[in-house]
C-alpha cells in the first residue's frame, strides 16, 4: 500500500507483489494518505479527508471489500493524522485540537478507550511489532530535537537517541523482529540554503535497538543508501526493505535487502569490483530500456526484477556515474520540472 499525489489529489493505491498490478483503493474523489496495515492483515488504518478537511483517522476492512466502508475513529474537532498499529485492536495517531499542542494518542478500536502518551512537537510515530516500544520525532527538554523511544511497559521515554551523526533524523521504523531501528537522516545541506532540513537529501541508516538503550555515548549507525539517491520512508517486511527515493527526476518505490545496497561483510575490494562491473554493464546496456508514451519506463510486469538500467537524457556523457542496485517497484510519472516528489511507500 502506498500514497500517490497527482494533480493535487492524494490517494491510496496498492500493488500486487506477484503480478505488479496497481489499483486505487478508494473512490477517485476520495483524498486519503498514510495507509497502515494491521498486524492481522484485516484492517487498513488511514488518514481520510473526505468528510473533514483537517483529517480523520479511519479504518478500511480488507476482509470484506465488496461491502467495505470506512469506520472513522475521530471527528471534525481535531486535526488527526499518521495512524499506526500497536496491536490488532490498538491504534496510535497524532491529534491536535485548536490552539492545543499535538498529542500522541492511543485508541482501542473495540471499546473506544483513549489515552494520551505524549504532548508536544511530534512527527512520524510508529510501534514495534510486539507493541512494547513507540518511536517518533520530537523535541525534548531544552529544545533538543531528535528521535525518541517510548517504553509502553515501563512508561519511560528515551531520547533524543544518541546517534553519532551530524544533521537531523526523521522517519523511523522497527524491523519485524524488533532488532533494528531503520530511519532516514539529513546529513548535510544538499539544497545549499544554509539549513539542514527536509528539503535536503535523505540517507537511510539502521542501528540495533539494544545498543541504543544501553548506550552511554553516541553510536555510529550502519549506512544503507547514499546521499545521491535521496531515500526515506522505510517500510519493513521479514525479507525486504521498501523505500521511497527521489532519484533521476521522479519519486519511486524501491525494494532493497534488509542490509541495504552493500552487504555488511563485503571487503573494500569486493565493493570496488561491483562498482566497476555495474558501471560497465550500464554503459553497454543503456539503450535497452525505452520509455512508454506516458513517460514511464518500460519495465517488466513483475516485482521480482533484480535491477534495470534507467535511461537518462545525458546517459552518453554520464556512464561513469555510480548507479544503484535498487529494485524499482512502482514508478510515478517523470517530474521533468524538478518539482516536489509525489509517491510515498507506506507498507
Amino acid at each position: 500500500f502506498f500514497t500517490r499525489s497527482d494533480n493535487q489529489i492524494t490517494q491510496i493505491y496498492r500493488q500486487s507483489l506477484e503480478s505488479g498490478e496497481v489499483q486505487r483503493l478508494l473512490e477517485a474523489n476520495h483524498d486519503a494518505k498514510d495507509p497502515n496495515l494491521s498486524p492481522d492483515g484485516a484492517w487498513l488504518a488511514l488518514t481520510s479527508y473526505r468528510r473533514d478537511a483537517q483529517g480523520d483517522i479511519c479504518l478500511y476492512s480488507l476482509r470484506d471489500e465488496d461491502r467495505a466502508s470506512l469506520t472513522c475513529l475521530t471527528d471534525q474537532q481535531s486535526i488527526d493524522q499518521a495512524p499506526f498499529w500497536i496491536s490488532d485492536h490498538e491504534i496510535g495517531f497524532l491529534s491536535q485540537s485548536m490552539l492545543a499542542p499535538t498529542e500522541l494518542v492511543i485508541v482501542d478500536r473495540r471499546s473506544g478507550a483513549r489515552r494520551v502518551v505524549r504532548q508536544g512537537a511530534l512527527a512520524a510515530p510508529a510501534a514495534s511489532r510486539d507493541g512494547r516500544y513507540l518511536i517518533y520525532s520530537a523535541e525534548g527538554e531544552g529544545g533538543a530535537a531528535g528521535l525518541f523511544l517510548y517504553d509502553l511497559a515501563n512508561h519511560r521515554e528515551h531520547g533524543p537517541l544518541p546517534l553519532d551523526l551530524p544533521g537531523q533524523s526523521s522517519y523511523a521504523r522497527f524491523s519485524v523482529d524488533g532488532r533494528y531501528l531503520y530511519f532516514g537522516h539529513y546529513l548535510n545541506d544538499t539544497s545549499a540554503d544554509q539549513t539542514i532540513d527536509g528539503d535536503d537529501h535523505s540517507v537511510l541508516f539502521r542501528v540495533e535497538v539494544a545498543r541504543l538503550l544501553q548506550a552511554t555515548s553516541p553510536i555510529l549507525p550502519e549506512q544503507l543508501t547514499s546521499v545521491a539517491q535521496n531515500c526515506n520512508f522505510p517500510a519493513l517486511t521479514g525479507e525486504a526493505l521498501y523505500v521511497t527515493c527521489a532519484y533521476e527526476g521522479s519519486l519511486d518505490i524501491y525494494r532493497l535487502p534488509l542490509h541495504g545496497q552493500v552487504p555488511a561483510d563485503w571487503s573494500e575490494g569486493q565493493i570496488q569490483e561491483a562498482h566497476h562491473k555495474r558501471v560497465h554493464d550500464n554503459c553497454d546496456h543503456r539503450h535497452e530500456t525505452g520509455a512508454n508514451k506516458d513517460g514511464r519506463e518500460r519495465l517488466p510486469n513483475t516485482a521480482d526484477i533484480d535491477s534495470h538500467p534507467v535511461p537518462d537524457d545525458d546517459e552518453d556523457h554520464r556512464c561513469n556515474k555510480t548507479t544503484e542496485q535498487l529494485h524499482r517497484l512502482q514508478q510515478g510519472p517523470r517530474n521533468k520540472g524538478g518539482g516536489k516528489p509525489r509517491t510515498n511507500a507506506q507498507n
